[in-house]
C-alpha cells in the first residue's frame, strides 16, 4: 500500500488537493447564505405565518425590512397592518412596495402592490373639510394637525376626535366613529356678522330708479253701481210691460167702468187692473232706483280721476240736477 502510495505519490497529492478545495468551498458559502440575517427573518416570517404565528411572523418581517428593505417584505408588512386594522399606514407600505417593485423591475411584485392598493383604497374611510372660499379652518384630529385642509384626511375606521375651528364662526369639537368605506363632510357654521361685513366688498348702491309717473287706477265700485244701475232699469221695463198687458187684458173685459157683462166679469178687470197699478208703480220705483244708481256710478267713476271731471249736484225747488265741471 506504501509502496503504491509512493508511486502515485502526484496523482494522490492532486486528488487530496481538489477534495481540499472543494470541502473549503463548502464551507465557506454555506455560512454565507444561512448569515444572510433578512433573508432568515423572512423565511422564519413565512413559516410563522403559515403556523398560524401572525403576531410572530409580522415581528420576523418588521426585522427583515430593518435590515434589508425589499417589496416582498413590505408586500407582507401591509398585510400584517391590513389585519391589524392599520389601514392607513398599510396603503402608505403598499405605496413603499410599488414603487420598490418598479425600481426593480419586479413585474410581479409590482402588480400585487398595485391591485392591494387600490382594493384597499375603497375601504379606507375619509373625512371631507367642507371650506368655501376665503374661510380659513384649523382641523387637528386625534391632537394630531392636519397639514393639508383641503384634501380628503384618510383615517383607520373606528372613533376619532376631530377638532374644527374656524377663523370666522365658532369651533367644532366631536368624536366621529366611521366605518370602512364611509365618507363624512364636515360643513362650516353660518359666519359670524362681523366677519361677513369684513369680508364683504363695498359696492357702491346702484342709482334709485326715476319716479314713475302712473296714472291712477280707477276702482271697480262704479262699475259694479252702473251695472247695478242697468238691471233695475231693466226690471222697471219688464215690470211696466206687465203692468201694460194686465191693463189692456182688463180693457177688453170691461172697455169702460160701467160696461161690464156681469159681476163676475167685473170682478175679473177690477183685478186685472189692481195688479197692472201695483207692477206700474214697481217700474216706476225700479226706474228711479236705477236712475240713482246712474249716477251714483258716474259720480264715483268722474271722482277716481279728478282731472277730468268734477260732478256737483244741485238740489232746488224744482228738483234735483247733476252737473259735471271738467275736461272729459
Amino acid at each position: 500500500m506504501i509502496r503504491w502510495l509512493v508511486r502515485n505519490a502526484g496523482a494522490v497529492a492532486v486528488a487530496v488537493a481538489v477534495a481540499t478545495l472543494a470541502t473549503v468551498g463548502v464551507a465557506v458559502a454555506q455560512p454565507g447564505r444561512e448569515g444572510d440575517a433578512a433573508d432568515i427573518a423572512f423565511f422564519r416570517g413565512r413559516a410563522l405565518m403559515e403556523q398560524g404565528d401572525r403576531a410572530a411572523a409580522c415581528a420576523a418581517f418588521r426585522e427583515s425590512e430593518a435590515l434589508r428593505p425589499a417589496a416582498g417584505t413590505e408586500l407582507n408588512l401591509a398585510a400584517c397592518l391590513e389585519a391589524d386594522g392599520h389601514l392607513v399606514d398599510a396603503a402608505a407600505m403598499l405605496e413603499q412596495a410599488r414603487a420598490r417593485a418598479q425600481g426593480r423591475a419586479e413585474a410581479s411584485r409590482f402588480a400585487k402592490a398595485v391591485r392591494d392598493l387600490a382594493a384597499l383604497r375603497e375601504r379606507i374611510p375619509v373625512i371631507i373639510v367642507a371650506r368655501p372660499p376665503g374661510r380659513r379652518a384649523v382641523v387637528r384630529v386625534d391632537s394630531v394637525a392636519v397639514a393639508d385642509v383641503d384634501a380628503p384626511i384618510a383615517l383607520d375606521p373606528g372613533a376619532h376626535r376631530v377638532e374644527v375651528t374656524w377663523d370666522d364662526g365658532p369651533a367644532r369639537d366631536e368624536v366621529v366613529t366611521l366605518r370602512e368605506g364611509q365618507r363624512v363632510t364636515l360643513t362650516p357654521p353660518p359666519a359670524t356678522a362681523s366677519a361677513r361685513a369684513a369680508d364683504a366688498p363695498v359696492v357702491a348702491p346702484p342709482p334709485a330708479p326715476a319716479p314713475r309717473s302712473t296714472p291712477p287706477r280707477r276702482s271697480r265700485l262704479p262699475l259694479i253701481v252702473g251695472g247695478a244701475g242697468a238691471l233695475l232699469a231693466g226690471a222697471g221695463a219688464y215690470a211696466f210691460v206687465t203692468a201694460r198687458g194686465l191693463d189692456a187684458d182688463a180693457r177688453a173685459l170691461c172697455p169702460e167702468p160701467g160696461a161690464c157683462p156681469d159681476t163676475a166679469t167685473r170682478d175679473r178687470a177690477d183685478d186685472l187692473n189692481r195688479r197692472a197699478v201695483r207692477d206700474a208703480r214697481v217700474a216706476v220705483a225700479l226706474w228711479v232706483g236705477a236712475g240713482v244708481a246712474v249716477s251714483a256710478a258716474t259720480y264715483l267713476w268722474l271722482r277716481g280721476r279728478p282731472d277730468r271731471a268734477t260732478p256737483t249736484i244741485a238740489i232746488g225747488a224744482g228738483g234735483a240736477s247733476v252737473g259735471y265741471a271738467g275736461s272729459f
